[in-house]
């Protein structure tokens, strides 16, 4: 007999899809108010990436186990991916929608402030004066709105499918045939 309490793969992807951005936002404002010290410092930055790498796999794999259990202990590297789909377009559309919100009416001075540095270092490697012109305009196109949040968008939904193929391959178990 069925389970009528099993979720679909989407039920399951919306659910961590919605614990992932809400951990990304916190995660975000958590750097936004730390010291700018802080946040221009490597050291902090690769810290940052690091937990996130770890909690971005735990919701990965927790999703996938979830289903798992879910269909009596068992889930095909198929049932795993399209988790994985449907959880990266979900969190990479919350995502882009988060970042709308926080770089371009929370904290628009980021894109300032990036291109700031990057003039600052294209000046101390005596860049000629073209290219650093040619450099801030390319920046000024890259920090629209219309090339950031997709690209944005883009990058996330790839990235997320690369380290779902890897859990999916850990987590999966399939049933065995008896053929």
């Amino acid at each position: 007999m069925e389970n009528i309490n099993q979720r679909t793969p989407f039920q399951v992807a919306l659910h961590y899809a919605t614990l992932l951005s809400l951990t990304s936002v916190v995660m975000s404002l958590v750097m936004f108010f730390f010291p700018e010290s802080w946040t221009k410092s490597t050291l902090i930055s690769i810290l940052f990436s690091i937990i996130y790498f770890g909690i971005l796999i735990g919701f990965l794999s927790s999703a996938l186990n979830q289903y798992k259990r879910e269909q009596g202990g068992f889930i095909s590297f198929g049932q795993g991916m399209n988790i994985i789909a449907w959880l990266g377009l979900i969190s990479s559309s919350i995502s882009t929608v988060w970042s709308y919100i926080f770089y371009y009416h929370l904290n628009p001075a980021f894109f300032v402030n990036a291109k700031q540095m990057a003039l600052a270092q294209l000046e101390a490697q005596d860049a000629p004066e073209n290219m650093i012109e040619m450099q801030m305009k390319m920046l000024d196109v890259i920090y629209t709105p219309q090339v950031f949040l997709p690209t944005g968008f883009i990058f996330g939904f790839i990235f997320m499918i690369i380290i779902g193929l890897i859990v999916s391959a850990v987590v999966k178990k399939e049933k065995e045939h008896p053929f």
